[in-house]
């Protein structure tokens, strides 16, 4: 038979335990989706995130969200820019990411 001494120890080191273990999930980021999809994922109705703009570009603002109104059968695709014009990307543009 277990002594109540030997009992309490035991107690003493589970509980140790699962403060260990709550301890270490609290520092830990908690597991999430990533912001950003694939590009062979895009659908129209998605959106993608302006993230970086070439010097040339007027038209369209830094981490602003866009709609993708159409897909286009050789990896393009069109969002309406902030002038209200259509304007077509090729998928992988680094100006742009997909958006889950």
């Amino acid at each position: 038979m277990i002594s109540r001494e030997d009992y309490n120890k035991a107690l003493d080191v589970i509980e140790a335990y699962h403060k260990q273990l709550f301890d270490i999930a609290n520092l830990t980021p908690a597991i999430r989706q990533p912001e950003y999809k694939e590009w062979y994922e895009l659908k129209e109705g998605d959106k993608v995130k302006a993230v970086s703009l070439y010097a040339s570009v007027t038209s369209l603002t830094i981490g602003k969200e866009y709609p993708v109104i159409y897909i286009g059968a050789s990896e393009t695709f069109n969002i309406i820019d902030d002038n209200g014009k259509k304007r077509l990307y090729r998928f992988y543009n680094k100006m742009f990411r997909p958006l889950n």
